[in-house]
């Protein structure tokens, strides 16, 4: 059972507001020691595991973007996983080039903690994943 009494919604609306002011403790506190993020963006791209990976590859982001953000438009709890549609943006540090789009993320959630990121390169994409259509 889960302990929290927010929704899974509620939850994941936080970390992205965590993560927008910089603030990752608060943002992977609810994250499982096994916590993976995969990429479905980009071919190859290497899973990461672990908190320690995600600040890595976060870091990274923060290193090359400057205004980096994740606004999550629509937000839709399915069960064990919250699908997310997320406006991202950021500016590159050295060219100034703005960067951004709509990408989907698929959480999966258990009991209390957040056990899996996975990134789609758009919303359609993300809803194929789960089964559903716009």
């Amino acid at each position: 059972m889960r302990s929290m009494t927010k929704r899974w919604t509620d939850v994941v609306r936080e970390r992205y507001a965590a993560f927008n002011r910089g603030d990752w403790d608060t943002a992977f506190r609810v994250f499982d020691d096994s916590f993976e993020v995969h990429d479905h963006t980009l071919p190859d791209a290497p899973v990461f595991r672990g908190r320690d990976a995600m600040r890595k590859n976060l870091a990274e982001m923060t290193d090359a973007f400057e205004d980096m953000s994740y606004e999550p438009d629509r937000v839709l709890e399915l069960g064990d996983r919250v699908l997310v549609q997320v406006r991202a943006s950021g500016r590159g540090k050295e060219s100034g080039i703005e960067v951004g789009g709509i990408v989907g993320h698929l959480w999966t959630v258990k009991e209390s903690r957040i056990l899996r990121l996975d990134i789609y390169q758009g919303w359609t994409e993300a809803l194929e994943a789960v089964g559903r259509r716009e």
